[in-house]
């Protein structure tokens, strides 16, 4: 009969079973042992060392094995014994043990002394706690040595069977050992405690330099994570710093400041820097005299996001600025230190407005990438300019304060100058990582890697960037309203008169503001317009020179209005009474023609007469008379400068020249 297939089953069962353990018998228990766990791979070691101790104990120990008569045997054993310590003998027993390590090819053995060389007796229990009583001593600002830490165990041990009271629990929580030998009143000697201490002190001081991130898989440490930096744009990078040069007013005066002592020193202008931290490449910056605070940081990103729009004065005749320096966007990430002004409202408001994100740096490390411009500018650039003191005080050099001559403008030309021509088209500096693409510069690696065209803003919408007023202005009548006791105009204000409005400034330029609806928690403010100081409108006057200037009127008892500026600002570059024969002259110009015109309309004859007026005596004057009248009145830069109340330096004769010019040109004009 055929079996049933519950038989079958219970058949294959055993007869497998069976074959499991004949297998089991066949097969070797180190077999089993290997089948059950991971072949280890085989180990391959190399020992090579050019130590003199071991080359000669290798010598002496080849001896022993190869000599062949009983004599040398006898002889090399003897001279084995002698010479391989240098200092000492050792025993026949001694060189049995090394000859047997040296047959087995345990040569790293030969240099060993005892086993137990370099380390520690007691647990390492004892290690952590000491290392732990250790580091107490060094925190707010304390600098224990590391004798108390010997005799805070003492005092422990002496406390006998007290330390296994409750207050004692969290001391030795992790210590069970430590507590039981304290008890006993047993502790590591004084000397044992140190050697701890130094240990744990070795191991600390072992620093290694970070490689540096690799050219593909860039990254930037944050607190709040890693950034990887894979295109433009995505990370940028800002900080500031004090340049180490004098710089000078336009009448060739020092400009003074006063230090955190509270002592009047001689100013130097502060400089902040944004930089693309994918090519390094610089994306704009703000140079003033003002320390750096959020204002600053918020006008060197609105420099950085706009185009670049520089005028003729700042290119060289083979370069055009703007045609090197076209860098633009918006970043994703905004990085920098932990600063109070970066993380001020201001800021927080800006990037809110904006789009992007702030980050704070990891570690102070991580803003090398943006210190090294600040290196580069001073080697580079501030050393070769007048008036460079250096970076150290006691070293600065003797003609520093007499040969400074360059004013703000001029310093802000030669810094874009040198962004723009040297930095971001200096090759990028891991060029030597790009194997498989060409050389590229910061400026190149900017502009080749892009993903996507950055999107062009228009100067408006950064307008809160610019600083605002925290208080708002009440618009008077036919357009007007006061601020920084001066008056500003704009016609578009006519149809907000007696409403509250507000206005953002720039502190470079205080004659021109933006004018704002005022917010509410309903609508936010739009823009009105642009206004315009009276009579100061063609000036351009920074915060720091008005607030200089009505504290001067202040001082000598004038009122403070956009007349006395106009006149103190005249008085400043020498030309008081110039400008003032010069603004009636223009005025005895626009009556005249205004007649003219109205005469003409009318046609009225004219009439001559007997005793005319000296603004009708001129108007009669042939042309060559005239001519030569102007050129007898006309008067040389040398006799106007001795009408001025302020004698010229050298630093502003030329701006003073340009200035008689346009004052004889448009005197002739009105003659």
């Amino acid at each position: 009969m055929s079996p049933s297939p519950s038989e079958m089953v219970e058949m294959a069962l055993s007869s497998s079973a069976s074959e499991e353990h004949i297998a089991e018998q066949a097969i070797p228990a180190s077999a089993q042992w290997n089948t059950a766990n991971e072949v280890e791979e085989p180990v391959y070691e190399l020992f090579d060392s050019d130590d003199e101790d071991f080359q000669r104990r290798c010598a002496l120990l080849e001896a022993i094995e190869t000599a062949t008569s009983r004599e040398d045997k006898r002889k090399a054993w003897q001279e084995g014994g002698e010479r391989f310590h240098k200092h000492k003998t050792i025993s026949k027993k001694q060189l049995s043990r090394y000859l047997a390590r040296y047959r087995k090819k345990e040569f790293h053995l030969l240099l060993l002394g005892r086993g137990d060389k370099g380390q520690f007796r007691k647990p390492q229990e004892w290690y952590d706690f000491i290392v732990k009583i250790y580091k107490r001593y060094q925190k707010d600002g304390c600098r224990g040595n590391k004798h108390q830490a010997y005799i805070h165990l003492a005092a422990l041990a002496s406390q006998g069977e007290k330390l296994n009271e409750k207050k004692y629990k969290k001391e030795f929580k992790d210590f069970p050992l430590v507590k039981k030998e304290l008890i006993n009143g047993t502790f590591p000697s004084d000397p044992t405690v140190r050697k701890y201490i130094n240990d744990y002190l070795k191991k600390k001081s072992v620093k290694a330099r970070h490689p540096g991130s690799p050219f593909e898989g860039q990254i930037l440490q944050s607190t709040d994570g890693v950034i990887e930096l894979t295109h433009p744009n995505v990370a940028w990078q800002c900080d500031h710093t004090q340049l180490d040069v004098l710089i000078v007013d336009s009448q060739g005066d020092f400009i003074f400041e006063t230090n955190k002592k509270g002592v009047e020193v001689i100013g130097r202008p502060y400089i902040t820097i944004v930089q693309d931290a994918f090519s390094g490449c610089v994306m704009g910056f703000h140079l003033g005299l003002a320390p750096a605070g959020s204002h600053e940081v918020a006008l060197a990103l609105r420099h950085s996001i706009l185009p670049k729009n520089y005028g003729s004065d700042f290119d060289l005749p083979d370069f055009k600025i703007n045609d090197f320096w076209t860098t633009y966007g918006l970043p994703e990430y905004f990085v920098t230190d932990r600063a109070k002004e970066f993380k001020s409202n201001h800021i927080k408001h800006t990037a809110r407005q904006l789009g992007y994100r702030l980050k704070l740096r990891s570690f102070p490390q991580a803003g090398g990438l943006v210190e090294t411009i600040f290196d580069k500018l001073n080697k580079e650039l501030n050393s070769l300019l007048p008036g460079y003191t250096g970076s150290n005080i006691q070293k600065r050099p003797d003609n520093a304060e007499e040969s400074a001559c360059f004013t703000l403008d001029q310093l802000e030309i030669a810094i874009v100058r040198y962004l723009a021509l040297h930095w971001n088209n200096h090759d990028y500096p891991k060029n030597k990582q790009q194997i498989h693409t060409p050389h590229l510069t910061r400026y190149g690696r900017w502009w080749a890697k892009r993903l996507f065209d950055p999107k062009i803003f228009e100067e408006r919408e950064l307008d809160v960037c610019l600083l605002k007023k925290s208080s708002s202005r009440k618009v008077e009548k036919n357009g007007f309203i006061n601020a920084f006791r001066l008056k500003y105009q704009g016609d578009h204000l006519k149809k907000y008169v007696g409403k509250e409005i507000e206005f953002r400034y720039d502190q470079r330029s205080i004659t021109r503001l933006l004018a704002y609806t005022c917010s509410s928690k309903t609508e936010p403010a739009r823009l009105i317009g642009v206004l315009q100081a009276q009579d100061l409108h063609q000036l351009q006057i920074s915060l720091a020179e008005l607030n200089w200037m009505k504290r001067k009127l202040d001082k000598e008892g004038r009122e403070v209005n956009n007349q006395s500026i106009l006149a103190i600002y005249a008085e400043r570059i020498g030309l008081y009474e110039e400008v003032d024969d010069n603004v009636s002259q223009k005025r005895r110009a626009t009556k005249k023609r205004a007649q003219a015109k109205r005469d003409k309309a009318n046609n009225q004859s004219k009439v001559t007469e007997l005793f005319p007026d000296k603004d009708k005596e001129r108007t009669s004057v042939p042309k060559e008379s005239a001519k030569q009248m102007s050129e007898e009145k006309t008067d040389t830069p040398e006799a106007t400068s001795n009408k001025t109340k302020k004698p010229l330096k050298k630093g502003s004769q030329r701006r003073f020249d340009k200035s008689i010019m346009d004052w004889n040109d448009s005197r002739q004009r009105a003659w």
